[in-house]
């Protein structure tokens, strides 16, 4: 066995790239030269967040702003904690003191902030930030800021940007977005926003573009789409809290977004708004939630421009034949299908070992497909493992005797983690386990 000392610097710095954050607390307290590796990943995310108790969160604080870590923190996100409920009183207090302190995290390249009730020395702040790229401002509010003219750009190549409050004023971040400089937006529709962006320049170097908007407010809104002529992934997401158009549909016909979207590759977005995006000749993938196969079926049918979508996932609590049947006809060239049953209560779990006995017996697929991974979820925290997973092994075989292009297939139950207490106080956000999978191949 090879001596621990011959593995170089660069190996173990590979190996500890990819370790969860508590494996490498372990690795932290084994060595000092291991020690002094794994430092640089031990502390490349700091999540700042509310505390029951001011002095031991400022006491935090002042850890993570000390001149020895502070250089190491590549990513930061300010959020509150959800079992505490808020900031709070005591809250308000560590946001100033942070907001004071953010200058000290000059390597910084990732900063999320969400439900904040931010200052102007915030704003001010993040222009000492020469390597800040990502900026994320989500659901925060803060008073008009007086002397805003007077502030810098932001020279950021990634911003995203949600606001569903009250006072989450638009007009603090939008004029000082270089347009020049962007690669990708996340934004909301609101009237003064888009108003702004139409007004102004193109965005010609965004290519990732993710709008919060609902089906019918796009539709009045398409224009919007010419600003972002180099958008290869769009992504459309709906929110219901979000501020409808008042002026209602257009009544026009829409826009041939071939001509507006000539480069997109990916779209992520509702099903009912697919046919405007299906003819555009680039297009290589979808990815789809709430799919519904009967609906908008022979608006789909009747487009007569051949397309080039290879790759699908999409989602829904309605029959996965139906899905599988529908990208047979509108999808001629697909190869690769991600499929997700989703909300699965405990009377119908048994419809997963039934979806994989239907496909095997009936095999929907195209001649060309070649992966497939089918997981789903549950409604609740029952794991149903009693009967473990499906025939997989049965499917596979039926998929490799009538494909010969078939490759491998995944299968897999998923669970939300903070549901059965494998979260910690520093990530409350989702995150999915996997209650048992199987990965099947071919050859």
């Amino acid at each position: 066995m090879p001596d621990m000392k011959d593995v170089l610097d660069e190996m173990w710095t590979e190996i500890f790239s990819h370790l969860p954050r508590n494996a490498l607390m372990q690795v932290h307290l084994t060595q000092r030269r291991l020690r002094a590796i794994s430092r640089p990943f031990l502390f490349r995310q700091f999540h700042f967040h509310n505390s029951t108790s001011l002095d031991i969160a400022s006491q935090r604080l002042q850890f993570w702003v000390s001149s020895e870590i502070s250089p190491l923190v590549r990513q930061c996100c300010v959020k509150p904690l959800r079992r505490l409920g808020g900031w709070g009183t005591v809250g308000w207090s560590l946001l100033a003191e942070f907001f004071n302190s953010l200058h000290h995290f000059a390597n910084l390249r990732h900063l999320t902030v969400a439900e904040v009730h931010y200052n102007a020395k915030f704003v001010r702040n993040l222009r000492l930030l020469p390597h800040l790229t990502h900026l994320e401002i989500r659901n925060c509010k803060m008073e008009e800021i007086a002397d805003l003219a007077t502030l810098p750009p932001l020279e950021i190549s990634e911003f995203a940007y949600l606001g569903l409050v009250p006072e989450s004023y638009p007009q603090h971040w939008f004029p000082f977005l270089l347009r020049s400089k962007l690669h990708y937006l996340s934004i909301p529709y609101d009237q003064w926003l888009f108003t702004h962006i139409l007004s102004g320049d193109a965005f010609p170097y965004v290519t990732r573009l993710e709008l919060s908007i609902k089906a019918r407010t796009l539709l009045s809104n398409l224009q919007i789409l010419a600003k972002f002529s180099a958008t290869e992934v769009l992504t459309l997401c709906n929110y219901s809290s979000l501020p409808a158009d008042s002026s209602g549909e257009s009544g026009e016909p829409p826009i041939p977004l071939a001509d507006v979207l000539a480069s997109l590759g990916e779209y992520r977005g509702p099903y009912g708004l697919l046919d405007m995006f299906l003819p555009i000749p680039s297009l290589r993938r979808l990815v789809l939630p709430c799919v519904k196969p009967d609906e908008h079926l022979p608006k789909l049918q009747s487009i007569n421009t051949p397309n080039r979508i290879t790759s699908s996932t999409c989602d829904s609590a309605t029959s996965a034949m139906g899905i599988f049947a529908l990208f047979v006809v509108i999808i001629p060239h697909w190869t690769e299908d991600d499929y997700e049953e989703y909300y699965l209560g405990e009377q119908s779990s048994w419809e997963v070992y039934d979806l994989f006995e239907d496909l095997a017996d009936k095999l929907p697929f195209p001649a060309s497909i070649s992966r497939l991974a089918i997981h789903w979820e549950y409604e609740d925290d029952k794991t149903h493992v009693e009967d473990g997973p499906p025939d997989v092994h049965a499917l596979k075989d039926a998929l490799v005797s009538k494909y010969p292009s078939f490759k491998a297939i995944w299968a897999g139950a998923l669970y939300h983690e903070d549901e059965i207490g494998l979260q910690n106080e520093d990530d409350e956000d989702e995150h999915w386990g996997e209650f048992y999978g199987d990965c099947v191949y071919s050859s």
